[in-house]
């Protein structure tokens, strides 16, 4: 009797491990995506700034676009953890 309850008890953890390393890789695969969207955000957002930047002589370039693209710029920049570039 203690015997197949030890047994059980194996299986038990042995699936407890399995389902945590289930989440481990769909987290790891979440962060992953999240990081890569991160990254086309700020090519986007360096992209859009050149532009602006480029324009900000001409009145259709107003310079609040530019400087909310910057501050967006700059919260991208920390989530990927590039704050000193």
């Amino acid at each position: 009797m203690a015997r197949i309850r030890l047994r059980i008890g194996l299986r038990l953890l042995l699936l407890l491990m399995a389902l945590c390393c289930v989440l481990v890789a769909c987290f790891r695969a979440f962060v992953d995506l999240q990081r890569e969207n991160d990254r086309m955000r700020l090519t986007e957002l360096q992209d859009r700034q050149r532009f602006l930047q480029a324009n900000s002589g001409t009145p259709s370039a107003p310079q609040a676009k530019l400087a909310d693209v910057s501050a967006e710029l700059d919260e991208v920049r920390g989530r990927l953890g590039l704050d000193g570039k």
